[in-house]
């Protein structure tokens, strides 16, 4: 693990300096339609691509949650390793897709930052403080959630696995944990990438009442056959201290997103290109099936 932290530290500190200098490029439009600097561009995107690659392979596969249908693990590639890593970028996140059965909807999250070891040139959405669910999902008869427990950084996590049986297609998704957006397949098999917003209005932390219905179950922290517990007793996720409101990480400091007037998207022009590609797709009615 050391060995794969250490590979992980010397390519986020060759990744952002690309980054940074792609980005500066892409915003500045006499710049970038300038045919020499479009040739950089691409070297640059074809660099950033590569240590992507090199990226995601240091990362380890961690098993977060267990689907209460199918009982099937549920498994994803994250950086344990510290908050400054690309796979924690709100705008444009380097990662790869969850190992999942299908019955999966979403995969949301809360965080306990305690310590903040790393920069980064972009905002961290880590979530509440605390955990929670988002009732008008629970209240729907085909979906259930699971919440588990993660250590990164030093940070206490909480994921908050969302899973429907018969799947759920009439109602919008959730962000992916700590993203901007979310994937989804329309019927023709295109992946477009579509972008939800709840607010802590949205959020119940009182939790116990969710189990009590049967429609919240939780794993046991460091439990390595990752059980399903159904009843309340012994719950370790119940009345955790905290403000319930969601953190925003911006130039290493933390504020809550509610109380502090800051803009918190980092733009991405190239990700904003193709994100409006793929809401063209949407409001152009391109799957008349959806």
């Amino acid at each position: 693990m050391d060995d794969m932290k250490r590979k992980r530290n010397e390519i986020v500190k060759e990744y952002y300096p690309l980054f940074t200098k792609r980005n500066q490029m892409l915003s500045d439009f006499s710049v970038s339609e300038n045919d020499t600097a479009k040739e950089k561009i691409t070297l640059l995107n074809n660099n950033i691509a590569e240590l992507s690659d090199k990226y995601l392979e240091t990362l380890p596969v961690c098993t977060i949650s267990r689907c209460p249908y199918t009982g099937q693990l549920v498994e994803y590639s994250v950086d344990i390793f510290g908050l400054g890593g690309p796979w924690w970028n709100h705008v444009s996140p380097v990662r790869d897709e969850i190992n999942a059965p299908k019955t999966l909807f979403a995969v949301d999250g809360a965080m306990k930052i305690n310590s903040i070891t790393e920069d980064a040139p972009f905002t961290i959405f880590p979530g509440p403080d605390k955990p929670f669910v988002i009732p008008d999902l629970l209240k729907r008869h085909e979906i259930k959630a699971v919440i588990s427990f993660m250590e990164i950084a030093g940070n206490h996590v909480w994921w908050i696995v969302y899973y429907a049986f018969p799947m759920v297609y009439d109602m919008p998704g959730i962000n992916d944990y700590g993203a901007g957006r979310y994937s989804a397949e329309n019927t023709y098999g295109q992946k477009l990438y579509y972008s939800s917003y709840y607010s802590e209005i949205d959020y119940d932390f009182s939790i116990g009442e969710w189990i009590k219905q049967g429609k919240l179950l939780w794993i046991k922290p460091n439990d390595s056959n990752y059980n399903l517990m159904s009843i309340i007793n012994g719950c370790p996720y119940l009345d955790i201290e905290g403000k319930g409101k969601i953190q925003v990480i911006k130039d290493g400091k933390v504020s809550f997103l509610s109380e502090q007037k800051i803009n918190y998207i980092d733009k991405d022009p190239e990700l904003e290109k193709k994100l409006f590609e793929d809401i063209q797709i949407v409001n152009g009615g391109g799957d008349n099936n959806e």
